[in-house]
């Protein structure tokens, strides 16, 4: 059977990561709660885990703020592996368990590396010594099929070619994620002062707060300074740029979609 986890991305326990080893798992503001959100959003027993087959399925209780999951409202929703949802302001990463990809990873982190290095070799050699090079890495990759089946090279695929280990790559991925929730938090504050400044020109706008590597807000100026992102997206580390656009996109959401249901209400 499979072992996942709960990692907290926001909130005032970001950063740890809670086991899923039971079939029922309780959030809320309430002190029996498996996992109690210090919020005033968030309600007393918000949403429940419960485990199935091959996940969990995560659903409200009837809160007063709801459940989103992937930026979406649901009632209940089965979740899939890297599905962030949200109680309160609180977000969770879902995924398999660390101790379960640390074990796996422990027993690929030394191929995977020794893969690297001989990639790394096999790209710079030229002549007999690159068939060498080539020979070994052959080698090397029919053993990591081998063991860890084909859909791991896949995975190889990103880290061979840059030298990052799984590890790396896993904290570079998170770090991205962050980065990307911070700033889109910020800008969605924006955007929400900007419509009430300038409710006419919501589309430019919308324009505006769509590009997460754009800086000053068209009409907001010197007032509400924001430093553009000079940095092209392929440059930077792999996994960071893919998670910094989701990271972004529920920042986003946690900003506006309060304020839009805010204004339905009015």
């Amino acid at each position: 059977m499979l072992q996942f986890e709960l990692h907290v991305l926001t909130g005032p326990r970001s950063g740890e990561s809670i086991p899923l080893d039971q079939k029922r798992f309780s959030i809320g503001t309430n002190a029996a709660d498996d996992f109690q959100v210090v919020d005033e959003t968030a309600s007393p027993k918000h949403a429940i885990l419960t485990s199935t087959d091959k996940s969990y399925l995560v659903c409200d209780l009837y809160s007063s703020s709801g459940v989103f999951v992937n930026g979406a409202r649901v009632e209940s929703a089965e979740l899939k592996i890297d599905d962030v949802f949200n109680i309160g302001k609180t977000s969770f990463l879902f995924r398999k368990s660390t101790a379960r990809r640390l074990k796996i990873g422990e027993a690929s982190e030394g191929l995977s590396a020794a893969i690297s290095f001989v990639y790394q070799q096999f790209v710079k050699a030229k002549g007999k010594t690159k068939i060498v090079w080539g020979a070994v890495l052959a080698l090397l990759l029919g053993l990591m099929i081998w063991v860890f089946g084909g859909a791991s090279l896949v995975k190889l695929i990103p880290f061979i070619k840059t030298g990052q280990t799984n590890q790396a790559i896993q904290a570079t991925s998170e770090a991205g994620y962050q980065d990307g929730f911070d700033r889109g938090s910020q800008k969605g504050n924006l955007y929400i002062q900007m419509l009430q400044l300038d409710p006419a020109n919501a589309h430019r706008h919308l324009t505006w707060v769509a590009d997460p590597w754009n800086g000053n807000p068209p009409i907001l100026k010197g007032d509400y300074p924001m430093s553009p992102w000079n940095v092209k997206p392929p440059v930077l580390p792999v996994g960071y740029t893919t998670n910094f656009i989701r990271g972004y996109r529920q920042g986003l959401l946690n900003q506006i979609q309060p304020y839009e249901e805010y204004l339905s209400k009015q």
